[in-house]
């Protein structure tokens, strides 16, 4: 999801001529993909834990948890702000440019922090889905997609809200009929 700030990146340090592109390039996506690096960690042991010690009457109760917390982050001025910076890669590093190796790191971490506030509620849906499962990450991977554009991805933020919260819903309907 952030091939288009990638990109933009690229072409930047490309044409500012000092320095040594390809290095900057690096220190930049490492330092992204150390904020992405540090989430999955806590949310990978986050489902161990869960899967040791979760009673199995209690998941249904998880899932409804999880569905409502990121059908209602979907609607948060934090997402808002994240995916703001993340729609408008140009104007991101218009506001945050620094020169340098240690100026590229500094705007991989911020831009990952960003990156990772758009996203991090959708990605805990994974504990419902299954993290193992191609079709249901690879829907979640097109999801974020979408929403990180430009153009339309204010037309998918809110349904996708009101899906999670309505699938929440149903899920709390089901449970309680159930029982």
């Amino acid at each position: 999801t952030s091939l288009p700030t990638l990109r933009r990146f690229g072409d930047l340090v490309r044409q500012g001529g000092t320095g040594r592109p390809s290095a900057r390039f690096l220190a930049f996506l490492l330092a992204y993909a150390a904020i992405w690096l540090g989430f999955s960690m806590v949310a990978a042991l986050l489902q161990f834990m869960l899967a040791r010690t979760l009673p199995a009457a209690a998941q249904p109760i998880l899932t409804i948890l999880i569905l409502a917390g990121a059908g209602l982050y979907q609607f948060s001025r934090l997402k808002h702000a994240c995916l703001t910076r993340c729609r408008h890669p140009m104007t991101f590093f218009m506001v945050n440019w620094r020169d340098g190796l240690q100026g590229a790191a500094a705007m991989g971490l911020k831009h990952g922090r960003d990156c990772l506030g758009c996203c991090w509620a959708l990605m805990l849906l994974s504990l419902i889905g299954g993290a193992m499962n191609l079709a249901w990450m690879g829907l979640g991977m097109i999801l974020m997609m979408l929403e990180k554009l430009a153009g339309t991805g204010r037309f998918v933020t809110v349904p996708l809200g009101l899906i999670l919260v309505a699938a929440a819903g149903f899920a709390l309907g089901h449970l309680w009929f159930a029982a």
